[in-house]
C-alpha cells in the first residue's frame, strides 16, 4: 500500500501497513486508531512524553503556515540496530514516495483506505484489511477473501 501522488498516509502508518503486507507484522508494534485527521499510532504520545521527561528529546512548537507545528528534537543518535534490512528498505521506500507531499495531503489520503472506512473514530484500524488497498491487483481468490473480510467487518459494525 505504498503512497503515490494520489494516495499518501502518515509515514509510520504507511511503513507499518506495508511491512504487515510484506512480512506479516508491523515495524513499530503500534496499533493505529482512527482520529478525525488521520491514523494515529496508539501509545506514541506516551512514548514521546516519557522521552521528554527523561530529557532524551525536546518537543518544540512553532508556527508554520497558519498552524502550530510540533517538532520532536532528539538528543540521541538514532539506534537502527534493532531494525532488519527489509524494515529499513520499507521505511526508505515510504520516505521516498512521500518526499513531495505536505502533512495535510499525507493525512487526508488515509480517508480513502478500507481500514479507515471500517474503523469508527477512536477505534483501532485493523491491519488485516491493509492488503485490500495494496498494489498490484488482487487475484480472484484474494478478491473473494477480501470481500468476505470486509463484509464481516461491515456487518459487525452495522454498516
Amino acid at each position: 500500500m505504498l503512497p503515490t501522488r494520489n494516495s499518501e498516509e502518515p509515514i509510520l502508518y504507511y511503513a507499518d501497513t506495508t511491512a504487515y503486507e510484506r512480512i506479516g507484522r508491523s515495524i513499530t508494534g503500534f496499533d493505529y486508531i482512527r482520529l478525525p485527521y488521520g491514523p494515529c499510532p496508539n501509545g506514541a504520545e506516551r512514548v514521546i512524553e516519557e522521552l521528554d521527561r527523561a530529557d532524551r528529546i525536546k518537543v518544540r512548537k512553532q508556527p508554520r503556515f497558519n498552524r502550530v507545528q510540533r517538532r520532536v528534537i532528539s538528543f540521541d543518535e538514532a539506534d537502527l540496530s534493532g531494525f532488519s534490512a527489509l524494515e529499513m528498505s520499507i521505511v526508505q521506500e515510504v520516505l521516498d514516495a512521500l518526499r513531495d507531499f505536505n502533512a495535510v495531503a499525507v493525512s487526508n489520503a488515509a480517508h480513502g483506505h478500507i481500514g479507515w472506512k471500517v474503523a469508527e473514530t477512536f477505534e483501532t484500524i485493523p491491519y488485516s484489511v491493509s492488503p485490500i488497498d495494496s498494489e498490484p491487483e488482487l487475484n480472484e481468490a484474494q478478491t473473494q477473501l477480501a470481500t468476505e473480510v470486509v463484509a464481516r467487518i461491515a456487518e459487525s459494525r452495522g454498516l
